[in-house]
């Protein structure tokens, strides 16, 4: 049986995606001790006789998803996890940051683990994002590439990989602002303001072409998980709940207000009260489309009324005690 040279040619990485990179970290961190020891001492944790006992891709809670866990002893008897979130060009979804410390605290409630970081991994030119900074340690795969030990071809894949995640590794963009159309949702909001002075819509100040919504974060509910979100080029107004599932939605609202409905977003994560109109056109100046604008207004009036009215239910549905 004959065996395979090594190849001198380099690899060329057509693409590197997020997943690539949790499973190339997920094998070093499981089988590479020095890399495991690195990665400790890296988050100013002792590695000396630190063992790992458990190593976790994609684990989701109500509280949203960790991209690799980790888990090792301590010198003291306990454990602590890693949390780890790893980014190369997406942009951070809403409290991502944030959502990782509560699922930590969360671990340690429920006996887990006894301590905890949040990590974030991601090439140099991301951890610039002051997001990054709600992380406890940002780690850069420039870092990660230099920790990998050994010097054999597997070695150099990972780091050829790394590399590659570097290159393709990008800052999302700012969305360039579009004046008449910022125009058309600062009319909305002041007759919102006029006629509907308890929705809290947040000032205007500047929209892109694509941004065609108007919504409100419920500040009564932890990690702004109920949004009303005002839909003009759709005729679409929701009452939004993140994590939660539609049965249990539809549990808690089996009375609804006259014209509304119950809806799931295609992905699953969320759930909503729906309320339908006749759409307004935002590609053409608001004047003249205030009678359109005016029912859609006047049933997210109605759904912040009956958010009110539910705030108990709400806070069982997210999970929390109803005080």
């Amino acid at each position: 049986m004959s065996s395979l040279a090594p190849n001198p040619l380099e690899f060329a990485f057509i693409d590197v995606s997020e997943r690539d990179m949790d499973f190339l970290l997920a094998e070093e961190i499981e089988c590479d001790q020095e890399f495991v020891c690195w990665l400790i001492d890296r988050t100013d944790g002792v590695s000396a006789g630190a063992k790992v006992v458990r190593v976790g891709r994609s684990v989701v809670t109500r509280q949203g998803e960790t991209d690799l866990l980790v888990v090792y002893s301590t010198p003291g008897g306990g454990t602590r996890a890693l949390l780890i979130e790893n980014k190369i060009a997406a942009p951070f979804t809403r409290l991502q940051a944030e959502r990782y410390r509560i699922r930590g605290n969360e671990g340690v409630r429920d006996g887990e683990w006894s301590e905890f970081a949040t990590v974030l991994v991601a090439p140099q030119k991301r951890i610039a994002d002051k997001t990054s900074r709600v992380f406890d340690y940002q780690i850069s795969y420039e870092e990660c590439e230099a920790a990998v030990s050994g010097t054999g071809p597997r070695a150099q894949f990972k780091r050829r990989a790394l590399r590659a995640a570097c290159q393709k590794a990008r800052i999302p963009g700012i969305p360039k602002v579009d004046a008449d159309h910022t125009a058309w949702f600062a009319a909305a909001r002041q007759l919102s303001v006029a006629e509907f002075p308890d929705i809290p819509l947040p000032a205007e100040t500047g929209r892109a072409f694509n941004n065609a919504w108007l919504s409100v974060i419920l500040k009564d509910y932890p990690l702004s998980r109920v949004q009303l979100e005002i839909k003009p080029g759709n005729g679409v107004v929701d009452l939004r709940f993140y994590d939660v599932p539609i049965g249990d939605l539809r549990r808690e609202f089996s009375t609804l207000p006259p014209g509304a409905d119950t809806d799931q977003a295609k992905s699953g994560k969320s759930s909503s009260i729906r309320m339908r109109h006749t759409a307004a056109n935002v590609r053409i100046p608001f004047e003249g489309q205030e009678a359109l604008m005016r029912p859609m207004l006047q049933s997210a009036d109605t759904l912040l009324r009956l958010a009110k009215q539910h705030r108990a239910g709400i806070m069982t549905l997210l999970g929390y005690d109803p005080e």
